[in-house]
């Protein structure tokens, strides 16, 4: 049975797990988007990471995503935004 697996890359910190990933990507657009949903109670250090204090706007991100740990990358990018 195939297990879903992921790793990501945001800045310093790598993540194995998420809530949900979103990539848009077509030949009419200008850049590529990934929206990544993470549990609202991930902390870092005691800091929540949605108040901007652990992930800063341009931090670089990569994604990969694949099956049983054989992941490949499908977005690379920056941080523009963070809710």
């Amino acid at each position: 049975m195939k297990r879903l697996t992921a790793n990501i890359e945001i800045g310093r910190f790598r993540l194995r797990s998420i809530s949900s990933a979103t990539i848009e990507s077509a030949w009419d657009q200008i850049t590529d988007k990934c929206s990544l949903v993470m549990p609202q109670k991930l902390r870092w250090k005691g800091k929540p990471i949605s108040d901007g204090s652990v992930f800063k706007i341009g931090d670089s991100v990569k994604v990969e995503l694949g099956y049983n740990d054989e992941n490949a990358e499908v977005f690379s990018g920056v941080l523009v935004k963070i809710n």
